[in-house]
């Protein structure tokens, strides 16, 4: 009985703990703050990311952009690109409206992205381009 008290108040306690954070996971780049008149804010800041080099077959060298935490969302024969993306819970009988401000950019001249081989995990690793 005594060890049910005990698992019984540590899960009361923890509760506002694990509801009470507003942040979204600091890996995905991703934070939400909600402000005291109802609106809130989401941002986004790219993790850091790298450019690995891959040479095909045929010695051909291409760069594979990745991100810390990624998936991916590329087509086979596309530009085989990292995505973040997250969820945010919303009320459904509320009316939203979203603003988007894009801080900073950055443009990388030059690169052969990768292209995406297939998503079959036991597919022979070989890099054909698709068209744009």
């Amino acid at each position: 009985m005594f060890r049910i008290l005990i698992l019984s108040i540590f899960y009361v306690c923890s509760l506002p703990a694990a509801v009470g954070d507003n942040s979204v996971t600091e890996d995905s780049g991703f934070t939400y703050s909600l402000k005291e008149n109802g609106n809130g804010t989401v941002r986004y800041l790219t993790p850091e990311y790298s450019l690995q080099s891959v040479i095909d077959e045929d010695g051909n060298t291409y760069k594979r952009p990745s991100l810390l935490n990624a998936s991916q969302i590329s087509d086979p024969g596309q530009p085989d690109l990292p995505s973040s993306s997250t969820f945010i819970a919303i009320d459904p009988a509320k009316t939203y409206s979203v603003n988007v401000n894009i801080i900073s950019s950055r443009f990388t001249d030059d690169i052969e992205i990768l292209p995406k081989n297939s998503w079959e995990n036991d597919a022979e690793i070989s890099f054909s381009k698709g068209e744009v």
